[in-house]
């Protein structure tokens, strides 16, 4: 609905009362409540309020406790009729965005046709921001937080690469990303994780606003197991990348590289050489022995990073 035709003497503002309230701060998409109250008794019943942008665009105007939005605000601006009667004049936005940002000024009736300058304060959106932590070969859930247009840029922690695209606009994802991202109900989603996904995963509008800057960190999987002599064991490599597998029998951190994985397939030392295979993203290790007893580490290749560990004990060792 637009707004009522304001008369020209309606805009003249007699007096300041109040001053300038502290700034607003909210993130892109929560509500926001402006402060507007008035010490002194409204002059006449049910005066006429109005809230306006300093930049002249109109947000709302309430006469005779009918509430009128300005373009833009439908729906979204609303003041308490309860507390307009007791002198709080306050503004409640919801779903605010980065256009929303601006200087807000309150006005209320003081006499006919005249207005009085109440309050003014200062809006400013910002982006959602947060940190996780996840295990390898879990799934990161990123809110997008607007069902418009995004796209979803990737910084590597520690690294010297460029940003690297999973979602966009204007085409696919990176290499990579085609088979491990999804989008459903304004969430994207990450699967497989490793530790070459752990950084920065940043949310913006085709104007270039951050909506939302989510840290990840990614740690190992890790799996205790205890199991038979001659029995198998099941290493997680939880991804298709290149990966060595180290090995350390007493724990006390003296590794030994044991597998080498690419392309589904394991290159090992003598004593692993026959009794080890690949396959759905899992080193399986074959009869058991009492030699096998220890950590067993799986490392990304390119980045040195631990995928999975697994400690494993073989029951009934002699001593």
């Amino acid at each position: 609905m637009a707004l009522p035709t304001i008369p020209a003497a309606f805009l003249l503002v007699l007096w300041t009362t109040e001053s300038c309230a502290g700034p607003v701060t909210v993130r892109f998409l929560d509500s926001a409540t402006l402060p507007c109250i008035s010490k002194d008794p409204a002059p006449v019943d049910q005066p006429a309020v109005k809230w306006v942008l300093s930049t002249g665009r109109p947000v709302l105007y309430v006469e005779g406790g009918r509430p009128h939005s300005g373009p833009g605000f439908e729906h979204r601006a609303q003041m308490s009729g309860d507390k307009a009667r007791l002198g709080n004049y306050s503004l409640t936005i919801a779903a605010v965005t980065f256009s929303d940002t601006g200087l807000y000024e309150c006005y209320r009736e003081a006499e006919r046709d005249h207005l009085q300058f109440l309050e003014d304060t200062y809006l400013t959106v910002t982006a959602h921001e947060e940190n996780v932590t996840h295990q390898s070969g879990a799934s990161l859930s990123l809110p997008l937080h607007t069902t418009g247009p995004v796209e979803v840029l990737f910084d590597p922690a520690g690294s010297t690469q460029s940003s690297r695209v999973l979602l966009s606009s204007s085409g696919p994802p990176d290499p990579g990303y085609e088979h491990r991202v999804s989008v459903q109900n304004s969430s994207l989603t990450l699967r497989s994780l490793t530790p070459a996904d752990q950084g920065s995963y940043t949310v913006r509008d085709l104007q270039g606003n951050t909506i939302s800057t989510v840290t990840v960190t990614v740690g190992a999987h890790r799996v205790t197991v205890t199991l038979q002599p001659g029995a198998s064991l099941s290493v997680p490599l939880l991804t298709g990348e290149p990966v060595e597998v180290l090995f350390d029998p007493v724990g006390g951190g003296n590794w030994t590289s044991v597998c080498s994985v690419q392309n589904s397939t394991a290159s090992c030392v003598p004593q692993y050489r026959d009794r080890v295979s690949v396959e759905n993203q899992e080193l399986r290790l074959q009869d058991l022995r009492a030699s096998d007893e220890g950590i067993y580490t799986v490392l990304l290749s390119h980045i040195q990073k631990a995928v999975s560990t697994v400690s494993l004990t073989v029951e009934g060792l002699s001593e």
